[in-house]
């Protein structure tokens, strides 16, 4: 799905810049850009016969996550289980978003330290990591956003 990007020239004005347009990634499908790359990651996986996945975050994986792994679940009953491992200071917005979407299939536990749950639970290969900064099959989801930035013309900077 390509993202809209807006344009906003008082921003522009604002900064010093000629021109400034946001890319809306709030608007993906999966709510944030981290939607492009965890689909890939969870098909990927379930390719090699992986269906169990375990995933920390603050919010936004974790909701790309869920939100894939809800349809895929729909779509062929698939019976793919994620669980979502937040911290005591996430925020309650998020939390609840990640909450409303917790089924059979998928949970949301709190942890003092999720990251290194997220190791443990993970260690012995029976839970798939979703973790996507230490994941190469991550980059392949990102290649759709790299694709729709080459089209901007004249294009200077990307943040």
């Amino acid at each position: 799905m390509i993202t809209p990007q807006q344009n906003h020239p008082d921003l522009a004005r604002a900064v010093g810049v000629s021109s400034l347009y946001l890319k809306r990634e709030d608007l993906h499908p999966y709510g944030s850009h981290k939607g492009r790359s965890l689909p890939v990651m969870i098909d990927h996986y379930l390719k090699e016969g992986k269906r169990y996945f375990a995933i920390s975050s603050s919010g936004n994986a974790a909701l790309a996550a869920a939100l894939y792994v809800k349809e895929l679940n729909g779509i062929n009953d698939e019976n793919i289980k994620l669980e979502i491992l937040v911290g005591n200071h996430i925020l309650d917005k998020k939390l609840k978003k990640l909450t409303d979407l917790a089924d059979d299939n998928v949970s949301v536990m709190r942890f003092e330290r999720p990251l290194q749950s997220l190791t443990q639970k993970t260690a012995d290969g029976s839970i798939q990591s979703l973790r996507q900064s230490t994941d190469n099959i991550a980059l392949v989801g990102y290649e759709s956003l790299a694709e729709e930035l080459e089209q901007i013309k004249n294009l200077q900077a990307v943040f």
